[in-house]
């Protein structure tokens, strides 16, 4: 999944507005998904590009208040303790 969020991350930042707005739809399903944070979280880390870095933590901040009280300890644990190694 890295490397279709890696993608999504590119198309994101795209002079297209059709390829930006397809991939708006893509990221909003895709946020949906408590595991998507974690991809997230990782291409904070390991995206190819520091523009797709900057704009996955940028994403993350944004999502992460909105989901974190529905996330169970697992899944909190599993994303904070990344943070809090970075």
């Amino acid at each position: 999944m890295e490397a279709e969020v890696d993608q999504l991350l590119q198309l994101l930042q795209s002079g297209s507005n059709a390829a930006r707005s397809q991939a708006e739809t893509q990221l909003e399903a895709w946020c949906q998904n408590p595991s998507f944070l974690r991809v997230l979280m990782t291409r904070c880390h390991h995206a190819p590009a520091p523009g797709s870095r900057q704009l996955a933590a940028t994403i993350l901040s944004w999502r992460l208040p909105r989901v974190w009280q529905l996330l169970s300890d697992v899944e909190a644990a599993a994303l904070q303790d990344p943070m809090l190694g970075a």
